[in-house]
């Protein structure tokens, strides 16, 4: 495998203050690994559900090509709520959940050539020895904090010590990282600048590289050792927003297997979002564009306008 996903996917109902829909296919493990598969990577998927995940969802993995040896179907079907409110926050209220997902749930072979584990818990379920141990075995480790105490955890660092204990414990390990502003409000608090001090604090932490998301406006990004950029989105037709940030990381994520340049994956980054979000669908394989698409975008675009070299660290 060049990607291993790691997370628990999801039987999910969305309520929209105007519609409900579901249950559907969820989790930003779905939404990453079957847009990292359309895009052509080598995916394995480490996760859990039971027996009586739909058979319909376990048909996207595999349109997208996504390995699934690594999918123990003999647990429990993590099942939620995501809850929209009028202004477009959401919530999630947990009615299952699958066990946590321990080293020994990973296949050896997805070692093989392995490039990057990306871990994308929904609420924690990726525990602190699991990480070690990974880290030990691949090259690089990104993770998606959504679930390390942002958007999808069931508890958030600035309110809950456990949560914020857990956080401290796994954020070290990871070398490249990715967070939406709503997840660092989650976990660090309503605070000026946050941004900033967000991706100071994780490269300071250890990341080599450090993504902010920014929904509608696009990403910031910094690297260790080079400036800050904020990266403007690509225009595009919004339809359904749920699973961007997670598309996001997917293109991102291709775009640094195959290129290594961080400023350029930003922005196959974002274009694999924009095109995500102009179809409807959830986390199907249909949904995702293939690597050629965002290619063309890309390349279609000035990059001049849309890169911003900021002054973003004091």
């Amino acid at each position: 495998m060049e990607l291993i996903v790691i997370g628990h996917i999801l039987n999910e109902i969305i309520r929209y203050p105007s519609k409900t829909i579901g249950p559907v296919l969820g989790s930003p493990a779905a939404y990453t690994s079957i847009a990292a598969g359309r895009l052509g990577l080598k995916v394995g998927l480490v996760s859990k559900c039971g027996p009586d995940f739909p058979r319909e969802f376990i048909a996207e993995f595999e349109k997208a090509g996504v390995d699934l040896l690594g999918l123990d179907r003999n647990d429990v079907t993590t099942s939620n709520y995501l809850i929209y409110d009028e202004r477009g926050r959401k919530k999630i209220e947990y009615l299952k959940k699958a066990s946590s997902i321990k080293f020994e749930d990973v296949p050896s072979k997805y070692f093989e050539d392995c490039q990057i584990a990306h871990v994308c818990p929904m609420d924690f379920e990726v525990p602190v020895e699991t990480i070690r141990e990974l880290k030990k075995h691949v090259r690089l480790l990104s993770v998606d904090l959504g679930g390390y105490g942002g958007a999808t955890s069931s508890r958030h660092p600035v309110k809950d010590s456990l949560a914020a204990e857990a956080f401290k414990n796994v954020i070290s390990y990871f070398d490249i990282v990715r967070a939406s502003i709503e997840d660092c409000t989650l976990i660090f608090g309503e605070k000026n600048d946050l941004a900033r001090k967000a991706i100071e604090f994780f490269l300071n932490t250890g990341a080599d590289v450090a993504i902010i998301t920014l929904g509608g406006e696009g990403a910031l990004i910094k690297t260790k050792d080079g400036p800050a950029y904020y990266v403007k989105a690509f225009p595009s037709d919004v339809k359904d927003v749920t699973g961007a940030g997670d598309v996001f990381t997917a293109g991102f994520l291709t775009g640094f297997i195959r290129t290594g340049d961080p400023l350029r994956s930003t922005l196959y980054g974002n274009a694999v979002a924009s095109i995500v979000i102009s179809r409807v669908g959830g986390a199907k394989a249909e949904r995702m564009p293939t690597l050629p698409e965002v290619t063309r975008i890309v390349e279609s675009m000035d990059a001049s306008k849309l890169l911003q070299r900021i002054e973003l660290l004091g």
